[in-house]
Parts: C-alpha cells; sequence; structure tokens
C-alpha cells in the first residue's frame, strides 16, 4: 500500500467499498479492525475511522464483543445471530423476578449461563454488569449472588422465549451490533 493511503481513511474506504462490491471481501465473512489495519498497512485509529465511513454509509455492518467485528451490510453472519446482552439482561430480571433466581441465592456460573446461552463468559460478565451496578447483583467469591429482588413480570415467561439459546429468533431485539 502506498503511504498516502494508510493514513487516508477516506482512501481506505474506498479500497474496502471496492473489495465489498468486486466481491473479494465475500458477504457473510468477519474482518477485525486489526486484520484491516494490517491489510492496509495503517493503524487501528484510521482503520476505525474508514470503518466508521463505511458503516455510516450502510456499506458494513460491525458488532463490538466476543462475536464482534466488521462485516458487509445485510450479511449477518452466524455468530451474530445469539442473543444480546440486552436479551440476557431481560432474561435474568425475569427469572429474578419469578424466583429462579432467588435473593440470597448464587446464580449458575458464567460458565453454565454462556453455555445456555451460547455465548462467551466474557458477555455473560459484561451482560450481567448493568445490574450489578443497579445494586441488584453482587459478586461475591468469584460468583455472583442476587442481592435484591425484582416483581415478576406478569404473562411473560422464559418458556415464551426459549429458543436454541434462551431466546426467541421470531422475536424483534436490540443486537449489541449496529
Amino acid at each position: 500500500m502506498p503511504d498516502d493511503i494508510a493514513s487516508d481513511p477516506r482512501a481506505i474506504a474506498d479500497l474496502l467499498r471496492k473489495e465489498i462490491t468486486d466481491g473479494t471481501w465475500e458477504a457473510g465473512t468477519v474482518r477485525s479492525l486489526s486484520t484491516i489495519a494490517e491489510h492496509f498497512a495503517t493503524t487501528r485509529y484510521y482503520a476505525n475511522m474508514a470503518v466508521r465511513l463505511l458503516r455510516d454509509s450502510g456499506i458494513v455492518d460491525t458488532c463490538n464483543g466476543g462475536r464482534g467485528g466488521i462485516a458487509p451490510h445485510g450479511t449477518m453472519p452466524p455468530q451474530w445471530n445469539g442473543p444480546g446482552r440486552t436479551d440476557i439482561q431481560t432474561t435474568v430480571r425475569r427469572r429474578i423476578g419469578d424466583g429462579t433466581y432467588p435473593v440470597g441465592v448464587f446464580m449458575p456460573t458464567l460458565t453454565s449461563l454462556g453455555t445456555e446461552f451460547g455465548v462467551s463468559r466474557a458477555t455473560i460478565h459484561m451482560s450481567l454488569h448493568a445490574l450489578r451496578d443497579e445494586g441488584i447483583l453482587s459478586t461475591s467469591g468469584g460468583r455472583t449472588l442476587v442481592v435484591k429482588g425484582l416483581p415478576s413480570e406478569a404473562g411473560e415467561s422464559d418458556q415464551a422465549m426459549a429458543g436454541p439459546h434462551g431466546t426467541n429468533p421470531e422475536a424483534e431485539r436490540e443486537l449489541d451490533c449496529a
């Protein structure tokens, strides 16, 4: 790559756009920011600026976290199909409300929740972070403890949401993906 391209986010974005349109960057293929930076012999800063230009133009989709990356728009890769943090938080809130996870009892481990939801332990950890900030959960001895109850949500149950990973794939949901 010429040096002038390495520090020009618009030029990097143009080259990425060309790779998408000519099929070099195949639909559904996820690239990391580091991979893009390395590909164009640039920094992650300039690669990120280029990706933002493409995302804002609707050329690529991005998803942060362990299942994240950058993919051509409209070609959602399989790993982005799992539940998002909001889905996990909603399910945990519902379970606290209905007594599945009672106050004063440790919740299942991050590993077992990750297996249930089909996501990494890190995604579970980040999902539960907001509940810790609200004082609903606490961490003690490396385990997560329910310290505050929540009202039960009438008419909704985990069974209504249950899919292969505890979510209803038909339901509209807000992923941690933009």
